[in-house]
């Protein structure tokens, strides 16, 4: 009968995960940022139905970056607790 550890399926590494989710929250913050900071005569919508779509698409593109914020500081903060202090600062 196989063990356990055979059974179990392969986990990716968790500093591969981290890494597609900085590169994945990075676009998604220049999104953010853009629609925000700057005024874009471009979008400029002139029915109601492109002005709820322009929101349908901001609130999405906020739920993202925040998930994906979450997700990453929580697997950040899991690395922290999975290596202490003195293993990471080798002198």
């Amino acid at each position: 009968m196989p063990n356990r550890n055979q059974l179990a399926k392969p986990r990716p590494d968790r500093r591969k995960v981290i890494f597609v989710l900085v590169i994945v929250s990075l676009p998604l913050l220049a999104i953010l940022l853009s629609l925000s900071s700057f005024e874009m005569r471009f979008i400029d919508p002139k029915t109601s139905g492109q002005t709820v779509s322009l929101v349908a698409l901001t609130l999405l593109v906020s739920l993202l970056f925040g998930g994906l914020t979450f997700v990453l500081m929580r697997l950040i903060a899991h690395l922290i607790t999975l290596y202490p202090a003195s293993a990471r600062c080798k002198d």
